[in-house]
């Protein structure tokens, strides 16, 4: 049978992992081929054979172990090696659907490959039972491929992409890539999706709204009707009529990257990145290349999370005009996870959207590199603002007026990371009390509900000719400061007291009870706190 050849990104048994290897390296690429009815467990490895090109690397169709769940997947790595970095896994079967220990992988008598789980229950299958199939092999490029009598793929891994391409491994109109969650999981992520169109591809993000931020197209290279591949070859990522076969042309309608002097691949990463790796033989271990898109830093759309706002490499959260708070980091530690509103979103069930929302300017600020223009309207600035507001699953409307004589607008349902930028431009954002939304290029937009609005400036008034006032603050920045009122100290006979941080200065805040018969005992207690002077009492 052979020895079990796990592959991981992130964890091996290294002694295991090592005696496994070596056992492989002394086969000298055999069993690059299996027959009909034959049955592999998860102790054992299925196909391998040398990489060409004496690179020391060797493909392997293997059951594999990562943190004790079972997959079956395509690997390359180098016999002989036990470190874990030095192992890629460029397919799997049942990435989103691990299995335990005891698995089994049957290559059916009647032409089928079938991963069922210890249980016995079906994992996942090639569905080619009754299609003339008599083997299968594993091929120097690293396609596992079903074959019939004469000797044709009936069933290919390279026609069912994960998140990884090898070289002149053709990626076809239709078909995508979907990267991995994270570094450390093989599920795919519902997030990013780089896909194959005619004449070029696109990487587009978002679980809600699908929405580009890299496209590449080679229509003047191709004719109308003609239809097209992308493919990895040496010096360039590049587009092929679906007539002809890759070549490394320097003629290749592509994007130029450094030529291979080992084995290369890209993956299509959890960051939206599309990166190009090559094995370095000197140090035998795997080199990052290039970012092939060549996007600036704030360009993805992820990068400072959901309605962060990407300036000079860091994030920060959205501030409205007289720095009123609607936004605030999601964790004060790691600002890339985004922001969130300060007051909670409602639902498109609840209040009516043109009765709930108003819009606030921000400034210097636009949308990541956002490059649909399927999804823009035309529109003037003010259409744009009251299309958003009359849409309640609208979070963001961005309005354009720099591409050409046309006026553009955008709305988005689904949040990601704006960039800030030093212009004379403005934004506007939907933001506030119980809704959040932005607008496009010169403009970004900030949602607050007009009945809270309302009440709010009653209240105000209700203090405002108090004597001995001290400095006043917005509702919105003092509930941001306390965390939304979440550290309680204490009450007093109108209200509770909450712990508090404005800037450098701790700070205690009062809500006051909504009792009318309570507002002249606030009224004294404010007129008395602010004309007394304490050493724990501070004028602000």
């Amino acid at each position: 049978m052979g020895s079990f050849l796990p592959c991981s990104r992130s964890y091996f048994a290294p002694l295991l992992l090592l005696l496994i290897l070596a056992a492989c390296s002394s086969s000298q690429a055999s069993n690059t081929t299996a027959k009909l009815s034959t049955v592999w467990s998860t102790d054992s490895y299925v196909l391998f054979r040398s990489v060409p090109g004496g690179y020391n690397l060797s493909f392997a169709a293997t059951i594999y172990s990562h943190y004790h769940k079972y997959f079956f997947a395509i690997c390359v790595f180098a016999p002989g090696s036990w470190n874990r970095d030095n192992v890629v896994v460029v397919w799997s079967a049942n990435r989103d659907r691990p299995v335990q220990r005891g698995s089994t992988l049957n290559f059916t008598a009647d032409g089928d490959l079938v991963l069922r789980d210890s249980d016995g229950s079906l994992v996942w299958s090639t569905n080619t039972s009754g299609q003339s199939i008599i083997g299968m092999k594993i091929t120097e490029s690293g396609n596992l491929v079903l074959f019939n009598h004469k000797n044709l793929p009936v069933w290919q891994s390279f026609d069912h992409p994960t998140d990884t391409m090898l070289p002149r491994q053709p990626l076809m109109e239709g078909m995508k890539l979907t990267p991995s969650i994270d570094n450390v999981s093989f599920a795919a992520s519902n997030q990013f999706y780089l896909a194959v169109h005619q004449y070029g591809l696109h990487a587009s993000v978002g679980s809600i709204q699908h929405q580009i931020y890299y496209e590449y197209n080679q229509a003047g290279h191709f004719t109308y009707d003609e239809h097209t591949y992308i493919a990895l070859v040496n010096g360039s990522m590049s587009v092929f009529a679906t007539s002809s076969l890759p070549t490394d042309s320097i003629n290749n309608a592509g994007i130029d990257l450094p030529h291979a002097r080992s084995l290369q691949y890209m993956r299509f990463e959890s960051d939206g990145h599309l990166r190009l790796y090559e094995w370095n033989q000197r140090y035998s271990q795997w080199s990052f290349v290039q970012d092939i898109f060549e996007l600036d830093y704030c360009m993805y759309p992820t990068v400072c999370g959901e309605y962060g706002i990407c300036r000079n490499g860091q994030c920060i959260c959205p501030i409205g005009a007289g720095d009123t708070l609607y936004f605030k980091q999601a964790d004060i530690w790691n600002p890339g996870l985004g922001c969130i509103p300060v007051r909670p979103i409602s639902s498109c069930h609840s209040v009516p959207a043109e009765q709930d929302h108003q819009l606030v300017a921000l400034s210097d600020v636009s949308y990541f590199s956002f490059s649909d223009p399927d999804a823009v309207i035309i529109s003037d600035e003010e259409s744009c603002k009251q299309a958003c507001s009359r849409n309640c699953s609208c979070k963001a409307a961005f309005h354009s007026s720099l591409n050409g004589p046309s006026e553009s607008c955008l709305l988005v349902s689904e949040v990601l990371s704006m960039q800030g930028y030093e212009t004379d431009s403005t934004a506007y954002k939907i933001a506030g009390a119980s809704a959040a939304a932005v607008v496009f290029s010169s403009i970004v937009i900030v949602v607050v509900r007009w009945i809270r609005n309302q009440r709010k400036d009653d209240d105000e008034e209700e203090f405002c000719e108090v004597p001995g006032m001290p400095t006043r603050f917005t509702f919105d920045l003092l509930r941001g400061a306390t965390d939304d009122f979440s550290r309680k100290l204490g009450e007093g006979g109108s209200g509770s007291v909450y712990d508090g941080q404005l800037g450098d200065e701790r700070v205690a805040v009062k809500l006051l009870d909504r009792h009318a018969h309570r507002q002249k005992e606030f009224s004294a207690e404010v007129q008395t706190i602010g004309s007394i002077h304490h050493i724990n009492l501070v004028k602000m």
